[in-house]
């Protein structure tokens, strides 16, 4: 299933048909499918007007006015906002933390110098970009999540990851990719060193690592 956007009307289509949803639903059922897969299963079910999502296992289904379920994820929740005419992914201040939002939910968050070190890795091809864990990892109050940047050869993407303690160190459990197509990725880059220049003034020991990111990114 994916969504479309016909001027200010929104249409979810599957292979039995179209049928008019609000951009509300849309947002409302993406949100719950990226805040589900973080929860560790405490969220199950939500009816979004005509969209019924619902815990399936280890993945989710869609189902549009009762029709045949259709598979969820991180991923295809994503693809449904931007097939609705609006971008998944955006960079937030928090707290004096760089925060990064999926379809709405905050996924991640870190200090500037390690946000602009994300950003310098999504901005080259890597085999092992590595993982980015958040601000106070992995100790009580943070949040239990880790990006991993990876790109393809016909396109960039940024994997979500939850962890969990383990004896012998951090457990990292796949929550799901969100593809970056390249104007999306630029966008998202630009948007990051508007947020990490205001922040410098106040913590000036990102300046190296914003200026590396600044010429990946406007010298690219």
């Amino acid at each position: 299933m994916h969504f479309l956007r016909e001027e200010e009307r929104v249409f979810a289509v599957t292979p039995r048909g179209e049928r008019e949803v609000t951009m509300q639903d849309v947002r409302d059922a993406a949100a719950f499918v990226v805040r589900a897969s973080l929860s560790g299963g405490e969220l199950h079910e939500l009816q979004a007007g005509a969209l019924h999502l619902k815990r399936e296992a280890e993945h989710f289904s869609v189902r549009l006015a009762g029709h045949t379920a259709l598979p969820a994820d991180v991923g295809s929740a994503a693809h449904w906002l931007r097939g609705a005419g609006e971008t998944p992914l955006h960079w937030d201040v928090r707290e004096q933390l760089v925060t990064l939002q999926v379809c709405g939910v905050t996924v991640w968050n870190g200090g500037p110098q390690t946000a602009a070190t994300l950003g310098m890795a999504l901005a080259l091809t890597l085999e092992h970009p590595g993982v980015f864990f958040g601000a106070g990892a992995p100790f009580p109050g943070a949040q239990r999540t880790a990006l991993l940047p990876g790109a393809r050869p016909d396109e960039k993407g940024l994997r979500v990851a939850a962890y969990t303690s383990r004896r012998f160190g951090l457990h990292l459990q796949d929550v799901g990719r969100v593809a970056l197509p390249n104007t999306e990725y630029r966008t998202l880059q630009r948007e990051l060193l508007g947020l990490l220049r205001a922040m410098t003034l106040e913590q000036p020991g990102a300046v190296p690592a914003l200026r590396i990111l600044e010429a990946l990114v406007v010298g690219g």
